[in-house]
């Protein structure tokens, strides 16, 4: 494999994993307003790419089409509240309990694939999904009340991926056509509801750079992953998709002084476990069916 490739790939990640050091950044705003800010500098940001690289074209191509935009739609809003759930959680301490919920997300894509498209499981994959059941459990034992905001993200944005996958569009341009259609509605909002504190009103010269920033690290993973996805070998890809999430939860309780009672160990020890042989299991599966076209 290109080691250049693999840089990118890394690169990426670490830029997802990282994102709630640059949320944090905004530590005076209210989420509300976060959200704003990274929807319409992400669609600034997208859009002049797409303007640049010649391919702004498409974004009408992809609006006209009924047949694409009925599951952009829901795309969009369940985007919204993905966004929107992540930085209300970087403000309240729950950045460990989101990345939780990330790490599930392969998991809930199986899971989704085996209801929607009749997808088969190995015993191994069974396994692993009865695993994190056990862990979730245990969490309940342990704490009282479930892992409300772990299971929500792990839940959000596989059905947010299952949308994109009905619509069949290339990933940047769908992020640009979901905050081009975000973006009048949240700076109306902004305009109508944050213009005081927490808003507008403490908006300052430092903060206009730190804005479009916004848009650059919400753009920029994407653009790389997006470019690169093709030229990794599936089993690295598979396993570099839990780096962002493992960033995420040391960046929450090294640098944002989260907690990690112990429902939460257990809970992250069984959901960690359950991934472990989740892709034991998938990866089996794949060279079985390599095999199988092989012959």
């Amino acid at each position: 494999m290109n080691i250049k490739i693999f840089t990118y790939a890394c690169i990426c990640y670490l830029i997802w994993g990282s994102q709630a050091l640059y949320w944090n950044l905004f530590s005076d705003f209210s989420s509300s307003f976060i959200l704003v800010i990274r929807i319409s500098m992400s669609f600034l940001v997208t859009v002049v790419y797409l303007k640049i690289t010649g391919r702004a074209g498409e974004i009408k191509t992809m609006v006209c089409d009924k047949s694409i935009m009925r599951f952009v739609l829901p795309a969009t809003a369940l985007l919204a509240f993905d966004w929107g759930l992540f930085i209300w959680a970087v403000g309240h301490g729950y950045v460990t309990d989101c990345n939780f919920g990330y790490y599930l997300n392969p998991l809930m894509l199986f899971i989704f694939g085996m209801i929607f498209f009749k997808e088969k499981a190995n015993k191994l994959e069974k396994t692993s999904v009865i695993t994190v059941l056990i862990g979730v459990a245990l969490f309940l034992i342990m704490s009282g009340k479930l892992p409300a905001l772990a299971l929500i993200s792990a839940i959000v944005f596989p059905a947010y991926a299952l949308m994109k996958k009905f619509a069949a569009v290339d990933p940047i341009v769908g992020i640009c056509v979901e905050t081009m259609i975000m973006t009048p509605f949240a700076l109306l909002y902004a305009l109508v509801f944050l213009r005081g504190s927490g808003g507008f009103a403490d908006m300052t010269l430092l903060y206009i750079p730190l804005a479009v920033g916004c848009g650059i690290i919400t753009a920029l993973p994407l653009i790389i992953y997006n470019l690169i996805v093709n030229r990794l070998p599936m089993k690295m890809a598979g396993m570099l998709q839990y780096m962002g999430a493992t960033i995420g939860i040391i960046v929450g309780v090294v640098f944002l002084n989260e907690e990690m009672t112990p429902p939460k160990i257990v809970i992250f020890v069984f959901i960690v476990l359950g991934v472990i042989i989740f892709t034991v299991g998938n990866l089996k599966k794949r060279e079985k069916e390599q095999a199988t076209d092989f012959n």
